[in-house]
C-alpha cells in the first residue's frame, strides 16, 4: 500500500524528490520507518527514527536489522536513530541494540 498508493499520491500532490525519499517517525511511528526500510529496500534513501519502539513484538524489527546484517546484500539507505534521556530503558536499550547490528548511528 505504501509503495502503490501513498508514495504515489504524496508525489502526485506536493513537490518531492523523488531521487531522495526519506521516512521518518516516532515511537510506534519510528518502529514502522524502520520496519518499512527494511520490508522493502530501497524504496527509501533515508530514515529517521525517533524514539522508536523497536522491542514491540519479540524485538521483530532488530530480527529484520539482523538478518539484513548478516546479508550481503547492500541496504542503501542511511538510519538515523535518536531517543531522549527520559526515554525508558527499553527503548534506549534496543536503540543501542540496534546500532550494534550494523553502520546505523543511534543517539
Amino acid at each position: 500500500m505504501l509503495a502503490e498508493e501513498i508514495i504515489p499520491f504524496v508525489d502526485g500532490t506536493y513537490r518531492t524528490d523523488t531521487a531522495y525519499r526519506v521516512i521518518a517517525g516516532a515511537s510506534i511511528g519510528g518502529l514502522f520507518a524502520v520496519y518499512a526500510v527494511f520490508e522493502r529496500p530501497g524504496l527509501f534513501e533515508g530514515c529517521i527514527a525517533s524514539s522508536p519502539s523497536l522491542s514491540w513484538s519479540n524485538e521483530v524489527v532488530l530480527g529484520m536489522a539482523q538478518t539484513h546484517a548478516t546479508s550481503a546484500a547492500p541496504l542503501n539507505c542511511r538510519i538515523y536513530i535518536g531517543y531522549a534521556t527520559g526515554d525508558s530503558m527499553r527503548i534506549i536499550d534496543s536503540s543501542r541494540n540496534f546500532a550494534r547490528l550494523g553502520d546505523y548511528p543511534a543517539s
